[in-house]
């Protein structure tokens, strides 16, 4: 028993890390559908794995020792009376054919079960937003939605649980039905002289044994079905005949020009609605542009395309005149580095986080890229220094504080490019004054691209593209555009610049 529980150990925990490696190995349009939504996929693995085991300890073993029993045991039977060893073989086929059909039933209610219960995704959701739902003192509206949910799931358990009644009924009268055909059938073959009592009985016995075999066993047949459903929902996060989509590509030394050609793009979730259209632009090697326009123009979409999260419609996105898709992806992503409009930290120190993924990174470059970001004096005065925690999301950090922990983090990646995603919408006047700061400096040297509403933080870009409706309306300087005097210039009289 030991050694099965070890063994189910062991390959579980492979199971789980190929699991993890398959998830953050799959496409960003993967997670867009809500099947397979970040919490969906949490919900599957959580729920799933633990009753996998029943496939592989104890109860797996003990299924193959009954199988393996009651196939001897008839066995037995059939060298000292044939017909009593074909008739247990005959109520053993019938037991399984029911008990097949019982296994099928109940088998394809977990399954369903598994599609239509969305009780673990939606307590996911709830857990991650849980500041959210008790700042609107919405919580007996989650709590009633939950409770809808698990009657969902509870209909499909009730259907499980009455198969799994009749299969434990069926299997367990089996044994008293066996006994009782046998000693009628031996009876007869006693009376009328074709066998002695002592051949019947050992006859008897070892059809009765494969009985018993049968009876034992059927307690563990709900677990080893539902754990054989779990491992196919698990299964299902595999790909089948999947591709290498990184294999043989290019691995060029980046210099930072970017090139925008023609691009057309939809998202997988709405494909007949294009949020890109003939989107072109240019950006020299170490340049500053900014994308400004309405919400839901296309500007963030840019982004993601250039990170390669998707891929478009027609056209292409070209870096130093070679398409990014003939680029090896991690190659071209850690020359890239992106500071977001909410930076994510994970719960770990503040010199985790800045140098989490590089090796052999020293304190001193640490503490540089900290300056770089603005972020040095803050952090120093902090009692625990560069190893002070950051909290779940960052939560003992002000949003500043944040911000500029981020900056560093792309800093001392010395990265290509940078990608700035309305990386200041969310900040006071003060503190984004100093991570504007931060950002100039941070930018010296590289091409960066800068997303924002707020104008006053793109005046300094050598280059601003109004993007309107999908694709490049207005392009150039504050300057000139100011005197061009059209929708770039009425959105800065909106916001009272000059």
């Amino acid at each position: 028993m030991y050694l099965c529980g070890w063994l189910a150990n062991e390959v579980m925990n492979e199971v789980k890390e190929s699991i993890l490696k398959e998830v953050l190995n799959k496409p960003i349009p993967y997670f867009d559908n809500p099947e397979t939504s970040p919490s969906a996929c949490v919900s599957r693995i959580i729920s799933h794995a633990h009753n996998c085991y029943a496939c592989l300890d104890h109860r797996a073993i003990r299924f193959v020792w009954f199988i393996a029993g009651t196939i001897f045991s008839l066995l037995l039977a059939f060298p000292f009376v044939w017909e009593l060893g074909l008739l247990g073989l005959g109520i053993t086929i019938l037991l399984t054919i029911f008990s097949l059909h019982f296994v099928n039933s109940a088998h394809a209610a977990h399954s369903e079960k598994s599609k239509m219960d969305k009780s673990g995704e939606f307590a996911v959701e709830i857990v991650e937003h849980i500041r959210s739902i008790k700042l609107l003192a919405v919580e007996g509206y989650f709590e009633t939605k939950f409770a809808d949910y698990l009657k969902i799931s509870e209909c499909y358990e009730n259907k499980i649980g009455l198969l799994s009644s009749f299969n434990f009924a069926i299997t367990q009268s089996y044994v008293f039905a066996c006994d009782m055909l046998l000693f009628f059938v031996g009876t007869l073959l006693i009376y009328h002289g074709r066998y002695t009592p002592d051949k019947i009985f050992l006859a008897f016995n070892g059809a009765q044994m494969s009985a018993w075999g049968v009876m034992y066993f059927s307690p563990w047949f709900p677990e080893i079905i539902r754990g054989s459903a779990s491992a196919n929902q698990l299964f299902t996060l595999f790909e089948s005949g999947k591709k290498s989509e990184e294999e043989n590509l290019k691995k060029p030394e980046i210099q930072g020009s970017v090139q925008v050609e023609d691009l057309t793009f939809a998202y997988p979730a709405t494909p007949h609605r294009d949020v890109c259209k003939h989107f072109s632009l240019n950006i020299p090697k170490a340049h500053s542009i900014a994308l400004v326009g309405a919400s839901g123009c296309g500007k963030s979409t840019i982004i993601a395309m250039l990170e390669r999260f998707y891929a478009p419609k027609s056209g292409k996105i070209s870096i130093d005149h070679t398409d990014i898709a003939e680029i090896d992806v991690n190659h071209l992503r850690g020359n890239i580095a992106v500071v977001g409009q909410e930076p994510v930290l994970f719960n770990a120190s503040i010199r985790e986080n800045i140098t989490m993924g590089l090796e052999n990174v020293t304190i001193e470059e640490v503490q540089q890229a900290c300056k770089v970001a603005n972020a040095a004096n803050f952090i120093e005065n902090f009692a625990l220094g560069y190893d002070t925690p950051v909290g779940d999301g960052g939560g003992f950090l002000s949003g500043g504080q944040k911000q500029r922990i981020a900056i560093a983090r792309a800093v001392i990646r010395k990265p290509k490019i940078l990608l700035l995603d309305e990386a200041t919408s969310a900040l006071d006047t003060q503190s984004e004054e100093i991570v504007q700061k931060a950002l100039r400096s941070a930018t010296t040297g590289i091409t960066s691209i800068i997303v924002a509403h707020r104008l006053s933080t793109v005046q300094h870009c050598d280059t601003i593209y109004y993007v309107s409706q999908g694709s490049v309306a207005e392009s150039g300087t504050h300057t000139e555009l100011i005197a061009l005097n059209c929708k770039y210039a009425r959105l800065v009289a909106a916001q009272s610049l000059t």
